[in-house]
């Protein structure tokens, strides 16, 4: 059962306002060590279902944002940061974030991550180009949603913009930038901008010999 945790986790590190209504929600079978939270808002929420988070920054500014992490994960030094209201990080059960990863969430929008996904270091994830460009008076480049599906690898020091969808079972090449959607499950997909290098690929965490 999940239950509603204040200050019980060694070293979790809480400027979060319970009586602004946030609400944080943790499993007795996670462990949490030298993580913060930095918090400005109201009626923000964060739940950590059996998981391991080392080192991880989460900051919200704005309410109403929405962070959840299923069980099985593994998080090392990565960021989550949102901005505005009503955003939401959703990642699902056993996946692995490393060192130097940013996920940013902003313009009321969604980063959702397929169980048993892999992200290596220095990964960057953004639904906004973080400032905004206007054409007579209208904002032309809007806030837009990621999907990355189950099983999938993201190599070290990818840029994933946003708008853009990875189907399960894919891998990112590393130093890739992304910026579209793919529809292709099992491939390989790589470069500046990132395409399709090959097909019918299968990967795994563990040598199969």
């Amino acid at each position: 059962m999940l239950h509603l945790l204040k200050n019980t986790i060694e070293n979790f590190v809480f400027s979060f306002k319970f009586s602004r209504k946030n609400k944080i929600l943790v499993t007795k079978k996670s462990n949490i060590r030298r993580s913060k939270i930095g918090n400005c808002g109201t009626k923000n929420y964060i739940e950590i279902e059996n998981s391991n988070l080392v080192g991880v920054s989460i900051s919200f500014v704005g309410s109403g944002n929405k962070l959840i992490i299923r069980g099985g994960g593994q998080f090392n030094g990565c960021n989550f940061a949102f901005r505005g209201d009503n955003n939401q990080i959703v990642i699902d059960s056993d996946c692995l974030i490393e060192h130097g990863c940013e996920l940013f969430v902003s313009g009321g929008k969604t980063i959702n991550i397929g169980k048993n996904t892999l992200i290596a270091k220095n990964c960057s994830i953004f639904t906004s180009d973080l400032h905004f460009i206007y054409l007579k008076g209208k904002q032309i480049n809007l806030e837009k949603n990621i999907y990355i599906g189950e099983h999938c690898w993201i190599c070290q020091n990818c840029t994933i913009l946003k708008g853009t969808i990875i189907p399960d079972n894919n891998i990112v090449a590393s130093n890739s930038l992304v910026l579209k959607n793919f529809s292709l499950e099992n491939t390989l997909i790589g470069g500046l901008p990132a395409k399709v290098l090959k097909t019918n690929i299968e990967w795994s965490r563990y040598n199969k010999k």
